[in-house]
């Protein structure tokens, strides 16, 4: 399931971040504190609660996911590198929402561990001049660059290594952006991967 987590309606500019992940002490953490504090979770059999709910997560299950309702623009800017850092990542904003953390820090170690699969998709999507980041080389993995540089090369009549600084963010300032970040894990089957890559047309 991908969930549009976040689109600002007055920019170029659009993100969106989907998220599950099945760990059982983790969901019930989470659906706990939110208890604690009072911050409600939507209902997943609820589809009104769901679109209405101004909470980041629900928890259906043993499985954390993204609420698509949230009122808030989505807190994450990309996906984890890691089993750890994706429940860092989850405890962070379940305790920024609910005002406190409910000891769910001191208890990362113990959620990593318990954590069955996770998938985490995260892609922006803007014209290359809505972000100075864009403008960096370093910006992108070495393939998609090799791709872009090969692009600029093609229409200057130049080699690849040639292409100036100038000619490089005239390029991509003139381009859509399109960034992808993706995260997965599963226990029972071994697999743990992040990918990243961006396109530039």
């Amino acid at each position: 399931m991908k969930i549009r987590a976040d689109f600002v309606t007055n920019s170029s500019s659009s993100s969106y971040c989907a998220i599950r992940i099945d760990a059982p002490m983790l969901a019930a953490a989470v659906e706990e504190l939110f208890e604690m504090t009072g911050v409600e979770m939507p209902d997943p059999d609820d589809f009104e609660s769901i679109m209405e709910c101004s909470a980041p997560f629900m928890v259906e299950g043993s499985v954390v996911s993204e609420a698509p309702g949230s009122a808030m623009d989505s807190p994450f800017t990309g996906a984890p590198h890691s089993v750890a850092e994706a429940v860092a990542m989850i405890v962070r904003v379940a305790s920024e929402a609910c005002g406190e953390d409910g000891g769910l820090e001191d208890r990362i170690g113990d959620f990593s561990a318990d954590v069955q699969s996770i998938e985490w998709d995260y892609s922006d999507s803007g014209w290359g001049g809505d972000d100075d980041t864009r403008f960096e080389r370093g910006y992108y993995p070495p393939e998609d660059l090799s791709r872009i540089l090969g692009a600029i090369a093609a229409e200057k009549g130049c080699a690849p290594k040639d292409v100036s600084p100038s000619d490089f963010s005239a390029y991509v300032e003139e381009k859509r952006c399109d960034t992808h970040e993706s995260f997965r894990f599963d226990r029972l089957s071994g697999e743990e991967s992040y990918s990243r890559s961006v396109t530039v047309e």
